[in-house]
């Protein structure tokens, strides 16, 4: 079964194909480059980075104490794009 942060880097992959009609972002390497922002879990975070190198967003598992502070119960995946950067 596949974690919700691969589920949402699926989405992400698919998203960028359909934009750039070519698959510039690839899952698995290093495209996704790790982060660490503190409004998600440590190793459940990343960059989406093209193949040039530029950011154009990233993606991970928001921290419980985010969620908290918040007043969300349920545990989420964060993901942003910038889809015209893509363009």
């Amino acid at each position: 079964m596949l974690s919700i942060t691969q589920e949402i880097m699926g989405l992400v992959d698919r998203i960028v194909k359909i934009v750039t009609h070519s698959p510039r972002i690839k899952f698995g390497q290093t495209y996704y480059v790790p982060s660490s922002e503190p409004e998600f879990f440590t190793k459940r975070q990343c960059k989406i980075v093209t193949s040039d190198g530029k950011q154009v967003g990233y993606l991970g598992i928001v921290h419980a104490e985010v969620l908290r502070k918040f007043g969300i119960p349920d545990p989420c995946t964060f993901v942003e794009i910038d889809i015209e950067a893509l363009l």
